[in-house]
């Protein structure tokens, strides 16, 4: 995450001082463990206009900073709605994430830690010289900033933080306790023998009566064959 979001964040730390600015980080975990990552990021219109230019300038500007510091990331456009302001920005999404899940037992485990998190808004910038990062927290989210985090596992999740709702995990960064130092989110995997076991039996039991109705087919025809005729 540190080489995808901070980089990207501290181009752009003079944006998020406004506080005008939604970043949302999501993570798309396969059955295998591996991990898909998309960043998205938006600022609100009255700052992209601010010097005169338009929003897709700006954007573009955004769109270079993030591809300079993750060439294999796909860019989109993206605009969304947020108290009656547009927001424009980007997604960039990157084939695979440095995070990976861990099968445990049963179980696949996502764990990400408090730096991974902090990282994505790039607080160890935001907070140099300010006298607490609860400071810093409180003078981004009144002036709208806000940073996420979206955890899609293959099956239902729970997590140790966060909002756990099917097989998504949303984390809001902003509101993390001081004492936090990880999130865990697992998921179960299905027991595969189950359904194996079923199929087997179906498959023999399908078997059995083929092979029955082979043997009682020749039965049944000389059953049905008539008498020969005695000369009288």
């Amino acid at each position: 995450m540190k080489n995808t979001i901070k980089k990207a964040a501290v181009c752009l730390l003079a944006v998020m001082l406004t506080g005008c600015m939604k970043i949302t980080v999501t993570y798309d975990v396969a059955k295998d463990g591996n991990v898909k990552e998309s960043v998205k990021m938006l600022v609100g219109e009255s700052y992209l206009t601010m010097g005169g230019g338009t929003p897709e300038d700006g954007v573009q500007d955004m769109m270079e900073s993030f591809q300079e510091s993750n060439p294999d990331a796909v860019m989109e456009f993206a605009s969304e709605e947020f108290d009656d302001e547009t927001y424009y920005g980007f997604v960039g999404t990157k084939p695979e994430s440095e995070l990976k899940a861990v099968k445990d037992g049963n179980k696949l485990v996502l764990t990400i830690t408090r730096d991974e998190v902090e990282d994505m808004g790039g607080a160890e910038d935001l907070t140099e010289g300010a006298q607490s990062s609860e400071e810093v927290n409180q003078a981004l989210k009144k002036a709208g900033f806000s940073a996420k985090i979206v955890v899609n596992m293959p099956y239902n999740a729970e997590t140790t933080y966060g909002t756990a709702e099917g097989k998504t995990v949303t984390i809001d960064v902003m509101e993390l306790p001081e004492d936090l130092n990880e999130i865990v989110i697992t998921c179960k995997l299905p027991n595969l023998m189950i359904p194996i076991i079923c199929g087997a039996a179906v498959l023999l039991g399908a078997l059995y009566f083929f092979m029955n109705q082979k043997k009682a087919a020749p039965v049944a025809a000389e059953e049905s064959a008539p008498a020969p005729e005695e000369n009288l």
